[in-house]
């Protein structure tokens, strides 16, 4: 059991700082011991603690550095190697940062920000709330993580060098400033309000000029070779290629705006032009279709997040005719499940909700388990990974010089704006290291927006691609809104506003 102690100033905890105690009481790994202010913290000494978690300014604590054996731990709410800050998120909308950053440090002597334990990189939402709900997330959980990898053995990085405190340090903002702020929000809320009704996503899928290996150690534009066309009214995602019976096929998600939904198709190489055929539909959005063999069957595994679980189902009638087997994870909205086998284990990656805002981009799992039919467990360090560049899957894993890569999405500008070819370090049931290797943009042309999946089979390299198309019929639901509003602050009955608005739909 590790024992810690609290310092802090006077006054109530606040939410986060409150769940980040409850979290280490109850997890049965930490236990506090006694809680001081910055001015009496030296009577800590006394106590033999493990470690001690400051809530306050990083001041408060430098001269404590060696009162625990782990020294003592403080939490930021920026990229301390970037800049130091007082207002959780805010200088990152002022200054217009694609990404912002929770940290939990151990404090160093000298002039050091200190040791970096856990870090995450979430994006920066334009709502000031909405940003410091997401980083105080992070943080509440940074320290029972930390206790996890000491009790796993696994907290390697208290070895780490300490990083060095940034020059520039922003406090509290001005009013002027914080109206800019607000102002600007508001502008930006009504384009996206405006550009969603007049513009929708649209994603193809591609053939792309090379193999994902060639992007090792680059940063660079997708060269595509064709483009496939695709019905009026929907889009196709996610692909997925295979090779079955000496022919190829083209796995993918199929959305439909009309029923705003997502299926799964299917379609052989090489592929004509015309539309897919139907592979999977349940009364629940599929997308991302994982489709491999084991044993003599291929199966599949999309993504169900809106089932609440990973579903594994078996092809009956290979390519288009499946049958739901079984679940393998329960109650959890996992996001683009991708497994690999690796040193004797099956491996399940994927993002899922449970932190606020964007979760879903940037909150890496992971599960393993003995058998694809076996009891799937949770990795240890769930989320092992916070980091909105580099976190969704973004398709197979694959090797390249005896090295394992992991294909990711870069969502930090905006949903799927890049591809990182992640290269695994390191992959146990209570460790997890990735670094990226390498970047593949979206290609110059129309489809400039977007590139989200990579996938290969016999030589032949499958992406998607995004742009915007124009919408004409938004235009009339943008007039429909404004009636609307007009009649309902005229005084109009919702009731009757309604009872119109289905008249002349």
């Amino acid at each position: 059991m590790l024992r810690y102690g609290v310092i802090r100033r006077g006054g109530a905890l606040a939410g986060w700082q409150s769940d980040c105690l409850h979290r280490l009481d109850r997890s049965g790994i930490a236990q506090m011991i006694c809680t001081a202010t910055p001015d009496r913290a030296e009577r800590l000494r006394d106590l033999e603690l493990d470690f001690c978690l400051l809530f306050g300014d990083r001041e408060d604590g430098v001269a404590l550095s060696g009162v625990a054996k782990y020294g003592v731990w403080y939490f930021a709410c920026s990229d301390v190697r970037r800049f130091e800050s007082d207002t959780p998120g805010f200088w990152e909308i002022y200054y217009r940062h694609d990404v912002t950053a929770a940290m939990l440090l151990k404090i160093a002597p000298g002039d050091y920000a200190g040791i970096v334990l856990k870090e995450a990189r979430l994006p920066v939402s334009r709502d000031c709330a909405e940003n410091a709900e997401a980083l105080h997330w992070a943080l509440s959980r940074f320290p029972l993580n930390v206790c996890s990898d000491i009790h796993n053995g696994v907290a390697r990085y208290f070895a780490d060098a300490p990083v060095p405190r940034a020059r520039q340090r922003y406090g509290t903002p001005s009013r002027s400033q914080m109206l800019s702020v607000k102002l600007r929000a508001a502008a930006d809320r009504f384009i996206r309000n405006v550009g969603h009704e007049l513009y929708r996503e649209d994603w193809s899928v591609a053939r792309l000029a090379a193999m994902p290996g060639d992007y090792i150690g680059l940063d660079a534009r997708a060269q595509l070779e064709h483009v496939w066309p695709h019905a009026e009214g929907k889009y196709q995602a996610d692909p997925w290629i295979v090779a079955h019976d000496g022919k190829r096929y083209v796995f993918c998600e199929e959305f439909d705006y009309a029923a705003y939904r997502g299926r799964l198709a299917v379609c052989e190489l090489p592929w004509r032009g015309g539309p897919p055929q139907a592979a999977i539909e349940e009364p629940f959005h599929l997308s991302y279709p994982q489709v491999f063999r084991h044993g003599d069957d291929m199966f599949c595994v999309p993504e169900s997040a809106q089932a609440g679980a990973v579903r594994l189902y078996r092809a009956v009638g290979f390519p288009n005719r499946w049958e739901y087997v079984r679940t393998l994870i329960a109650n959890f909205n996992a996001i683009d499940s991708t497994l690999v086998r690796f040193n004797g284990k099956w491996w399940l990656f994927c993002t899922g909700g449970e932190g606020p805002h964007s979760g879903f981009n940037s909150h890496l799992y992971i599960w393993f388990a003995d058998d694809l039919f076996g009891e799937w467990r949770q990795h240890a360090g769930n989320p092992v990974k916070i980091d909105v560049r580099s976190s969704r899957p973004a398709g197979p894993f694959f090797s390249h010089q005896n090295q394992l890569y992991r294909p990711a999405q870069d969502c930090s500008r905006s949903y799927g704006g890049a591809i990182s070819l992640n290269r695994i370090d390191t992959l146990t049931e209570t460790e997890f290291g990735e670094t990226v290797a390498g970047v593949i943009r979206p290609p110059a042309g129309r489809y400039n927006e977007g590139i989200h999946t990579i996938t290969w089979a016999d030589g032949e390299c499958i992406v998607d691609v995004k742009r915007h198309a124009f919408y004409p019929r938004g235009l009339l639901a943008i007039v429909k809104g404004a009636v609307k509003n007009a009649a309902l602050k005229a005084g109009v009955p919702p009731s009757v506003v309604e009872t119109m608005k289905k008249r002349y739909r």
